[in-house]
């Protein structure tokens, strides 16, 4: 239900220029938990499913931009996007729209920021089953070279042999798009996504601008962890994630910061001495205003 770690996003422009950037990244489920020894719902937030906290932490002149979601237990509301913006001392909510942004400067938006590439409201999309098919998926590396970005072909950050084998996976391909009320002026047309059929995750994604020309190619290989009092968790926070945004010729990569590892549950209590924890903090808009205090 809490997972709780520090990514490192490389994002590339068309001159293969590079900008390197940490962020905390605090995920939390708050309702419907089904984790032993923790409520099924957080009475500290009660009415909220789920919450995401991101904040950046290098380099320097951005420290301190955080963002906090919230995916509220009734799935026809929308969800609610809050930033910390340092230069005003305090956060301010979003608009709904606001889930075409770019997420801490990158090139994925609020609705790709997952570890599936999805990461909007089930009540504004909907699916259709197109056919199955097997694709290649890395799902077993060694996690302590993840954070080497020797392993990773550059320009394009694809996954070299030394960090794993890629294997052929069984997949269903999807085509999600928005509701016929909410398409218009929304970032995109479509998504093709292809998702793993035992891990349910998607995997590769095509997404397709308003008018169905390909905009972006991205993938995301969520790598299994064991979460102690849990047991084997398929697809964690542990990930390796390319958004190639085609049309501007842009990349934004995404994996952790060198070899600090993402821990969950109770291992977030004590993280550096961190407490992550900390359900006002890190779930909570009176959380985003206590960062520079």
């Amino acid at each position: 239900h809490l997972e709780c770690g520090y990514d490192k996003f490389v994002l590339v422009d068309r001159f293969l220029a590079t900008h390197e950037e940490t962020v905390l990244q605090v995920y939390r489920r708050t309702g419907h938990n089904s984790d032993p020894g923790h409520p099924i719902n957080d009475p500290e937030v009660p009415g909220i499913e789920f919450t995401e906290y991101l904040s950046v932490m290098a380099p320097e002149q951005s420290k301190y931009i955080a963002q906090l979601t919230t995916y509220y237990d009734d799935p026809t509301k929308a969800e609610d996007l809050f930033l910390f913006v340092p230069a005003l001392r305090r956060s301010l909510r979003l608009s709904s729209a606001a889930r075409c942004s770019p997420t801490v400067g990158t090139d994925f938006t609020q609705d790709d920021a997952r570890n599936s590439n999805y990461n909007g409201g089930i009540s504004r999309f909907q699916s259709k089953w197109l056919r199955d098919g097997r694709f290649l998926s890395l799902q077993k590396v060694d996690l302590q070279q993840m954070g080497d970005l020797a392993n990773f072909y550059r320009p394009v950050f694809f996954p070299a042999p030394s960090l794993g084998s890629f294997e052929v996976r069984d997949m269903y391909v999807i085509d999600v798009r928005r509701v016929p009320s909410e398409r218009v002026g929304y970032c995109y047309g479509k998504k093709i996504m292809y998702v793993d059929k035992q891990l349910n995750y998607g995997i590769w994604t095509e997404a397709y601008d308003e008018p169905g020309r390909l905009w972006k190619i991205l993938y995301a290989l969520t790598l299994s962890q064991d979460v102690e009092g849990v047991g084997l968790i398929g697809a964690t926070n542990e990930w390796i994630s390319v958004a190639w945004d085609l049309q501007s010729e842009h990349l934004s990569f995404g994996t952790r910061d060198g070899k600090r590892i993402f821990k969950y549950n109770d291992g977030c209590k004590n993280y550096s001495g961190e407490n992550f924890d900390d359900v006002k903090m890190y779930s909570s808009t009176a959380g985003l205003n206590m960062i520079m205090k």
